[in-house]
This record gives C-alpha cells, structure tokens and sequence, in this order.
C-alpha cells in the first residue's frame, strides 16, 4: 500500500495494539471510550484509574512500583502524540479523531482486525 505519512503512523499504532495487550485495552477501555463519548480529553486522573484497574485484575501488574506505571504513562502519551493521535500538554491530553484511508479500513476488516480499527477510529 501506497498512502500518507498519518497512514504510515497509524499502521505503526496497529502493530503496537496486536502485540502490547496492555497498550490495546488501555486504546479500548480510555481511548474509544473517550472517542465514543465526544470527551476529547484524557487526564492523568483516567491513566492512574486504568492502571489502578489493571493492578486490581491481575497480581502480575500489582506488583509492578509507581516508577512503572510513570513510565508507561510516558511512553503511552509519547507514542500517541508521534503518532498524531493525540496532543500533549502538561496535565491533559487531546484526543485527535482520526480519519484512515478506505483501503486501509477494508483491508484490516478483510483479514478480520476490525477490534483493532474500532479502538483506533473510537467506532462500535
């Protein structure tokens, strides 16, 4: 596929999603749900209630130090805003819709990644 630099971005971000499940509930369950309520902003209130959630369902990520939910903030919020998915200031973040070329779209339902392009697209 030949597309546009935001294309080549957003292909990144799929590839992130289908290897990082942490990184894709965190798209599903803030992101989209963001998207889906037309609430265009992500505190560091809703990473620290994520990561609170995750540590409450699993013992592995319970263990983990603040240090590591920091830097995972960082990282999250740093991949995002590379990828033009978001904007990034001192105390919020700016979700950007984003819009993706039909091939791509048909491509990734084609092959049954639909899950994948509704957490990037905020779609049902």
């Amino acid at each position: 596929m030949n597309g546009s630099l935001q294309t080549s971005k957003q292909l990144a971000i799929y590839s992130i999603l289908k290897i990082d499940r942490l990184f894709f509930e965190f798209m599903k369950e803030v992101y989209k749900e963001k998207l889906l309520l037309k609430d265009f902003i992500i505190t560091d209130k809703d990473f620290n209630v994520f990561f609170r959630r995750k540590a409450e369902q699993s013992e592995q990520i319970a263990e983990w130090k603040d240090y590591t939910f920091y830097k995972l903030k960082q990282v999250y919020k740093r991949v995002l805003c590379e990828a033009g998915f978001i904007k990034n200031s001192k105390k919020e973040v700016e979700i950007l819709p984003q819009i993706m070329e039909e091939e791509v779209v048909q491509h990734l339902k084609n092959i049954g990644d639909t899950p994948y392009l509704e957490v990037m697209l905020g779609e049902i």
